[in-house]
Order: C-alpha cells, then structure tokens, then sequence
C-alpha cells in the first residue's frame, strides 16, 4: 500500500492497512485470544504469543512527518528501567543499594539471554544522555561547578563518545567481506581479523581494526566519569584535602535531606559503579588480548595475508585442514561464504527512529 498522504500520526501496519497510532489498543485479535485462552486455563501456543509481540512492536509508534515511526521495545524498556532506578535510588541508602544492584543483576541476566537484541545499546544511549542531563541541569546550577570543571568533563565525554562511534563505524565498514582466514561474526554479518568477542552493549565485534579506539572510549568514560563523581561528591558531602587541591568526600549523610542533593548524589554513584564496571572490562580485554596473542602467535596473519611461523617469518599456509595445534584457538572459524547470505528474518531498520 503506497504510504504517501498519511498525516504524522497514521502508519501502514503488518496488514497492509492504513491505520492510526490512536487505535492502537482496538482489534487486537491476539491479545483477546490469549487472554480468554489465560481465562480458561488453556495453554497459549507460541505462535499467537509471536503474533501478539509483533503486533505491538508494529503499534508502538510517535507522531512523525510522513507516517508515524516504530520505537524498539527495547528503547522504552531502557527509559524505565535506568531513569526510574535512578529515581527510586534517590528515596534513602538502602534503596540506592537495591535499585542498583537489581539493575546490574537484570542486566547481566539479559546479557546473557538476549545478546543479539539492541537492547543493550539503547540502555548504553539511555545512559550516556541521562548522566549528562543531570550533571548539566541539576549538578552544574544546583552546586555551582565551575566554568572550567564543567568544561574538561565535557570534552572527556564527547572524546569518549567520539571513540565509541568510531569503533562501531570501522566493524561496520567490514560488513560484507569475505575472508575465511579471520573469524565470522554472525551478529555483525563481517569477518572480523583478530577478533576477541562481539560486545553488545555498543553492538559491535573487538578485532584488530577496532581494538585501540575501543579500549580508547572505555580509558576516557572512566576518566570523564570519576571527574564529575568527584567534582559532585566533593561539593554536596564534607570534603577533605588529600594532596594540595584534591579533594575527596568524607561525610554524605545529609545528602538525602533534599531532592536536589539525592539526585546528585545517586548520579555520581551511578558514574562511579559504572566507571568500576569499565575499569574491569579494560582488563579483561587486555587479559583476552594478551593471552590469545601469545596462543595464536604462530597463525596471526601479517600485512600481506600470509601466515606467521614461530619465528615472526611469514610462512604460506598451503593446506586447507586447519592443523590441530590450532584448532583451539581458532574454534569458531568458519567459512564466511556459509553466513553472507542474507538472512530474510533479519528486519529492516529504516523504519524505525533514527
């Protein structure tokens, strides 16, 4: 159906039929099977639960020149999960300790059950841009940060961003290419050289093309975050000189008294667990990074696509059986011809919100 003429609010759904974002609770044929279904105590296949979720992703939509535009599920779980645990966090200590740790615990259980939904790079938007409103809006006026403070932290977290969109930029420039000597990465459709593993909290493969700028915006998220954990923490809670004109907080006891000072205080709580969480990610890598050089080194590929030997001298790799001194080192090579093909369940993306 042509989608020309529709006003800001109507769309084309799944049916082909015109319809309005208003209506988006009418007709819902599955829903009203599965709860009669629920009612009668009978089993609800998998098949109406698939309809019933693609209904409402397709119904999920806000106004828009041209046709309303889809919004991931997944971004709207994000907004309420991390600003809604941010201001439940803001009631008292004992639950800043709960809202968080339920947090991380949730996320860490989706992690490891979801890993090819972009979820996690929603929560990872989601994040950056609710840390920086509440230092900007609330932190910055509210405890008078100074002018040049205000500003280093600023290019510490544009220079962190910067190098996380060029890590993604550089694995998605890969995508399409052929090379069976490197790992394939099926979420990233893109043989990757060297890869070390497909983090999903930015969407992307670690490799050799990407490893540096990587490891890069993680170095400046925890530089930019502990920054402005300790230019707030120093201000709302007693502070005491360490060296000359370091400062570090000593008593936050009152820092629940106003809300102000609670949303403050918990947001630079929430910067300094996630710069923890960075700062052992780093590690891990280089720890990752170390050891696979070392196993690997006799079947890295130069700059000329050859093979190195023991030695450091390139050595042409004639045979096509990988051999087995290998073999556990390179357990997921596979023939990237086997995976380019184009996977007709995977959904276009133009149509949701940029």
């Amino acid at each position: 159906m042509d989608s020309s003429g529709l006003c800001c609010c109507e769309y084309i759904d799944l049916n082909q039929g015109r319809n309005h974002i208003l209506a988006c609770c009418c007709n819902c044929e599955d829903l009203d099977e599965s709860v009669d279904k629920l009612l009668m105590g009978q089993t609800v296949s998998s098949s109406l639960r698939q309809n019933f979720l693609l209904t409402l992703e397709d119904r999920l939509r806000i106004p828009w020149p041209g046709g309303a535009r889809k919004i991931r599920p997944g971004l709207l779980l994000a907004l309420t999960l991390i600003p809604g645990s941010i201001l439940i966090a803001t009631i008292n200590a004992y639950w800043t300790f709960t809202a968080f740790t339920s947090l991380y615990l949730l996320l860490f259980y989706l992690s490891k059950s979801l890993q090819k939904a972009n979820f996690f790079v929603d929560c990872v938007i989601v994040t950056i841009i609710t840390i920086f409103l509440i230092f900007e809006y609330y932190v910055v006026p509210f405890l008078e940060i100074l002018i040049h403070e205000n500003v280093i932290f600023f290019l510490l977290y544009v220079a962190c961003i910067g190098c996380m969109l060029l890590a993604v930029k550089r694995s998605r420039q890969l995508k399409g290419r052929i090379d069976s000597s490197v790992r394939y990465c099926s979420m990233c459709e893109a043989t990757v050289p060297l890869k070390s593993r497909h983090f999903v909290w930015i969407g992307t493969c670690v490799g050799e093309h990407n490893r540096v700028v990587y490891l890069l915006s993680q170095l400046l998220g925890i530089l930019s975050l502990m920054y402005s954990a300790n230019l707030t923490l120093t201000t709302i809670c007693h502070p005491f000189r360490v060296y000359k004109t370091i400062l570090l907080p000593d008593d936050c006891s009152e820092v629940y008294v106003q809300f102000e000072f609670a949303l403050s205080f918990v947001n630079a709580v929430f910067s300094l667990s996630i710069s923890a969480l960075l700062l052992l990610n780093v590690l891990y890598e280089l720890l990752r990074t170390l050891v696979c050089k070392r196993r690997c080194k006799s079947v890295l590929p130069n700059h000329k696509g050859e093979l190195c030997s023991s030695n450091g001298s390139p050595e042409h790799h004639t045979s096509t059986k990988t051999p087995k001194s290998t073999r556990s080192c390179r357990h997921n090579i596979t023939s990237a011809a086997e995976h380019h093909a184009p996977n007709p369940r995977l959904r276009h993306e133009s149509d949701y919100l940029e």
